[in-house]
């Protein structure tokens, strides 16, 4: 899943079981990931549902996933610099239900 050169936005490659495809993972002679001929696409997620989910939703999840991820690291690596930095973005231990990251 990512960024394509033939098209903008997020793609998700997706391998079929039988030949029903469009390609092996290449298109436009770029290779975004493999299997046989015939037995892969590449679509917006928003195309795709999985056990009744749509793709969209789940890519929103784990964007939202990504972004927690990258504000936690964010404030590991500024208190273990020892240098000051914004609460904003930062996660706090003091229990308040009003502190948001």
């Amino acid at each position: 899943m990512g960024p394509t050169e033939f098209g903008e936005g997020t793609w998700l490659g997706i391998e079929l079981r039988k030949p029903k495809g469009k390609n092996d993972g290449s298109v436009q002679g770029k290779r975004y990931f493999t299997c046989p001929d015939n037995c892969g696409l590449l679509v917006k997620p928003s195309r795709v549902s999985l056990r009744g989910i749509n793709g969209a939703k789940i890519l929103a999840e784990q964007n939202a996933s990504l972004a927690v991820a990258q504000n936690i690291a964010r404030a590991t690596r500024h208190s273990e610099g020892g240098r000051p930095h914004s609460r904003e973005g930062s996660l706090s231990d003091r229990g308040d239900s009003n502190d948001r990251f």
